[in-house]
């Protein structure tokens, strides 16, 4: 077995995690392949990190000569890679840096037990389906989303004008900042605060949320997986911006036609059987927190 090893060495404490996490794998006589980016970066902090030539190696060669893929940082730091992770068929580790911590599957603290599991082969592989949009204009441009894709205004002043078809069959046009189009594990991201529901991860369906919608009568709709939802967008600004998962961008021009669907593709996420998806929700999310009983201190 062969790690592959990621992240963002902006964090904070990215020096120290990583130091952990590379003495666990040589005691473990574990091989890993680690980003030149992240080794120029240790490298450049002045600690005494004993890499072997042979195990430095670029991004690209990282996700495709190793077995799993470690990523030190926060949600953001997962959704960025785990886009690279499912083209090539690459299960992921999330290791959290970050603040809130998700989709980061395991705290520092944990990662020596975490490790251990994974090498006796005693963790859980969670499927998670992915996106894909493309632009009517340009089919042979993909734009792949792990959380969601979104079309909204982009920082423009006016409302965005929204039709949208399941498959063939019209569902509504409203006026608004613009749409979600979500998979189960972006239902706890954006499309949550815009209103949508909490779906289960292994739910095999698509979460369509309005953004700040001009009429009461719009509310998210929950549909099959295997649908595919078809949007025109009309703006007075003559422009509109299309974001998967809040990172990779894009202007277009309108009139325009998006088409989202389910991908081939999917994310692999590497779980820990002693914690479960309700559990995360609980201790994240603080879902079902009741205030009376356990009151959130004031801070005057």
């Amino acid at each position: 077995m062969k790690f592959g090893i990621v992240g963002n060495f902006q964090k904070e404490n990215f020096a120290g995690a990583i130091a952990a996490l590379l003495k666990k794998l040589e005691n473990a006589s574990i091989d890993y392949i680690i980003d030149e980016d992240v080794a120029h970066y240790l490298h450049g902090t002045g600690d005494a990190f004993s890499l072997r030539k042979e195990a430095v190696s670029s991004i690209e060669t990282v996700f495709s000569g190793s077995d799993l893929i470690v990523v030190l940082g926060g949600d953001g730091t997962m959704l960025r890679f785990a886009r690279q992770a499912a083209m090539t068929d690459k299960p992921i580790l999330g290791v959290n840096l970050g603040k809130l911590g998700f989709l980061a599957e395991v705290s520092t603290a944990e990662l020596s037990d975490c490790i251990d599991e994974i090498i006796h082969g005693d963790y859980i592989v969670s499927n998670r389906l992915m996106i894909e949009c493309t632009i009517q204009e340009n089919q042979d441009e993909r734009i792949f989303g792990v959380n969601d894709i979104v079309v909204d205004r982009g920082g423009l002043l006016r409302v965005i004008d929204v039709e949208s078809y399941v498959d063939n069959d019209y569902l509504s046009t409203f006026k608004g900042d613009g749409l979600i189009i979500s998979t189960p594990t972006g239902s706890t991201g954006y499309s949550l605060s815009c209103g949508g529901p909490i779906v289960a991860p292994d739910t095999n369906v698509l979460i369509i949320t309005p953004v700040s919608p001009h009429t009461l009568n719009v509310r998210p709709v929950i549909i099959p997986a295997e649908k595919s939802v078809r949007i025109v967008v009309h703006s007075p600004e003559t422009t509109v911006q299309i974001a998967s998962d809040g990172q990779l961008q894009k202007r277009l021009s309108t009139p325009v036609e998006l088409v989202i669907r389910r991908s081939n593709k999917q994310v692999q996420l590497i779980k820990r059987k002693v914690r479960s998806y309700y559990d995360i929700l609980r201790e994240k999310l603080m879902w079902g927190r009741d205030v009376r009983v356990n009151p959130v201190k004031k801070s005057y």
